[in-house]
């Protein structure tokens, strides 16, 4: 894998093994200092420009402002065109607004330059990711690129003040790696060229960019820092650690029930298959009261610092729970339960955060125990997969249930986005929503299949969401040529279906949305549709306050 970077105006190159490569010192991230010293240096420099060069254009540069020095505010502008040069920056117009061009925006948000994060861009060279790129550089951030060549023609788009490296999102993750290696934070504006691309550019290459990200962290600093860790995973820990899973039993009830004087127990078996998943099958009896489920008791009941679960799982349509049984509440009789529902026969990675748990009464199903004190992270004593008919018609259901599980995860929480992902509002115009778990595409006539194009992108968005990391997704409305800044910009979440008005966004806000979210606690796990009110615009409108428009969000659950 190959990379470009710049040092003092000069570009260079390094030229990186599968094993052994660096980020040189000028885009050095905190991650790049604890990688470092298990990495050798290999900088090349393959161009230098030459001192006479250099002293031609000097002299070229004096005699044209010479000539230019009758006027002190071109020559303040001069100056000013100068220093965006050097960044790479194309002269702006005198009319642009306050919010593509902030003066306030040229200083470094961080304190110095060891505190920036690094920040790969992928996408950079599309017309959203070159002002992405260009804001990142102005508030501090470090910029590493992924483009797919280093020609001369893909460099020149850029400042030569970020770092470049050769990569594509269809790599392989242990390609990706390299590319991710020393990187705090991703921005991910990468679309497909066309449409035999879409599958495996926007979803595949996401997925592989996401777990590429995972598992540089646990490299580089530790199973501490990663954002995820694994509570049980069944094909790891094989069938000899089977026996720390329960399944409950009844044998009161099956007396009972043989007396005829109660609805039969479930019948609930917990086994592994042959491709390594725990699976959780049987039959529920009783119409409302009936609960089949296994329980695991948790070798680390302390999670502290994480925000949920997440779980991959293969069922049969049904509806399933997971419920959280704490010290402080476990004699009380209280669970704390979380639903989601399984599409039928398809692989589904399902997110499950600690605040969409209820506390529920052990003893009577779906009776809320409102007094309940709040879920105790810290002690954690079990975790149950759980199945109980539907209370909407449980006279028409089977009670059958079929539940494949590869793995239960806990994800940590973080203060800020690690992912930043730019998708498009038409999800939310065509009917593509995410409701706790359960996924749902557009109502389609029979015959009718979903536009591939936002299918994938919903796809993208939720391999995103259910990833652990802690993410930003923003779906913009339909780009217009307009500039930054020129009206305000609204969030929303809840749009009503039935309004088909057209919703427009300038290129510039979109990146200005992207970059703000990367620093803001606000942005966390949310998405969201930007575009532009319907306001008059004006000559410079005043940075708009986005945390404000993020604080009044909703996370997704």
């Amino acid at each position: 894998m190959a990379f470009v970077g710049a040092v003092g105006g000069l570009r260079w190159s390094l030229t990186a093994s599968s094993s052994v490569w660096t980020a040189p010192n000028n885009t050095a991230s905190r991650a790049t200092t604890h990688a470092s010293a298990r990495r050798s240096r290999s900088v090349v420099l393959m161009q230098q420009q030459q001192q006479q060069q250099q002293n031609s254009q000097s002299r070229s540069n004096g005699s044209v402002q010479s000539q230019r020095s009758a006027n002190p505010l071109e020559n303040v502008q001069d100056a000013i065109d100068g220093i965006r040069g050097l960044l790479g920056l194309q002269r702006r117009s005198r009319t642009q607004s306050l919010l593509d061009y902030d003066p306030s925006s040229a200083q470094s948000e961080f304190d110095n330059e060891e505190e920036a994060p690094l920040v790969l861009v992928v996408g950079a060279t599309g017309r959203v990711g070159r002002v992405v790129v260009r804001k990142l550089l102005l508030r501090g951030f470090k910029v590493r690129v992924m483009v797919r060549n280093l020609f001369s023609s893909t460099l020149d788009l850029l400042p030569s003040s970020v770092e470049f490296v050769k990569g594509d999102v269809r790599d392989s993750i242990f390609e990706l790696q390299e590319a991710l290696s020393g990187v705090d934070k991703v921005i991910c504006l990468v679309g497909a060229r066309s449409e035999d691309e879409m599958q495996e550019v926007e979803v595949q290459g996401l997925q592989n960019l996401v777990q590429a990200f995972h598992d540089i962290r646990v490299q580089e600093f530790g199973p501490e820092e990663s954002t995820k860790i694994t509570l049980f995973k069944f094909s790891r820990q094989g069938a000899k650690y089977m026996d720390r899973w329960v399944v409950p039993t009844d044998d009161i009830g099956e007396r009972l029930a043989s007396a005829g004087l109660v609805a039969k127990p479930p019948r609930v078996s917990l086994f592994m298959n042959d491709k390594g998943n725990g699976v959780l099958v049987g039959k529920v009896f009783e119409k409302y009261n009936g609960v089949a489920q296994a329980v695991l008791k948790l070798d680390q009941p302390n999670l502290k610092g994480f925000s949920g679960v997440i779980l991959r799982v293969i069922g049969d349509g049904n509806t399933y729970r997971i419920a959280l049984q704490c010290g402080s509440t476990q004699s009380a009789g209280v669970s704390y339960v979380a639903s989601f529902k399984t599409e039928k026969s398809k692989w589904a990675t399902i997110r499950l955060p600690f605040s969409s748990f209820i506390a529920m009464s052990d003893k009577q199903m779906n009776l809320r125990v409102r007094d309940a004190e709040e879920l105790d992270r810290t002690n954690i004593q079990s975790i149950a997969l759980q199945y109980t008919k539907s209370q909407d018609n449980p006279e028409k259901e089977s009670g059958d249930f079929y539940l494949a599980v590869d793995y239960i995860k806990a994800y940590r929480t973080q203060e800020e986005p690690d992912f930043v992902l730019l998708s498009t509002a038409q999800l939310t115009e065509k009917g593509f929503t995410h409701n706790a778990g359960d996924l749902s595409v557009p109502a389609m006539a029979d015959g009718e299949q979903p536009d591939p194009a936002l299918l994938a992108k919903w796809r993208a968005e939720e391999a995103l969401r259910n990833s652990g990391l802690t993410y930003c997704i923003v779906r913009a409305g339909d780009f217009n040529e307009a500039e930054g800044g020129r009206r305000p910009l609204l969030f929303e979440q809840d749009r009503d279906l039935e309004d088909k008005q057209v919703r427009t966004v300038s290129r510039a806000d979109v990146a200005e949305v992207c970059v703000r979210s990367l620093l803001d606690p606000r942005a966390c796990n949310i998405s969201f549709d930007a575009f532009e009110g319907n306001f008059a615009p004006t000559a410079a409108t005043a940075t708009q306050d986005l945390s404000l428009l993020f604080g009044r969000l909703r996370p997704n659950t």
